[in-house]
């Protein structure tokens, strides 16, 4: 998660982060990588334009296999339905520049884009 999956610094291996002080896109652009700080000069908008849920594959697996083991069927299946959950968010990311960056961010880093911009 925390990735540029379209527009302006989509590209393989396209990352976008809180280093401890600010928000960054971190890309590769020829052999070398590049990074961006989004902040206030260069951002005019950030929207969230989608909200999701990932459910943990190891996880699910672990927890319905003790459920299972413990309780049968109903157990594995209230294994799976316990799953720990992490929440995501596409984010269209306007620039001053005119152009659009989407994001996929968890929650953590949605908050502080939160912090940094007015998140319509």
């Amino acid at each position: 998660m925390n990735n540029i999956i379209g527009g302006k610094y989509h590209r393989e291996g396209s990352g976008i982060a809180w280093n401890g002080h600010k928000i960054v896109v971190v890309y590769l652009k020829g052999f070398r990588f590049k990074e961006v700080t989004l902040n206030k000069e260069n951002v005019e908008e950030v929207r969230i334009i989608d909200r999701g849920v990932n459910l943990s594959l190891g996880s699910s697996i672990g927890r319905g296999l003790v459920g299972g083991a413990l309780l049968g069927g109903v157990g594995a299946l209230g294994g799976i339905l316990t799953a720990k959950r992490k929440e995501s968010f596409t984010l269209e990311i306007k620039y001053k520049d005119g152009e659009k960056s989407l994001a996929l961010v968890d929650e953590l880093l949605l908050r502080r884009f939160i912090t940094e911009f007015e998140v319509i």
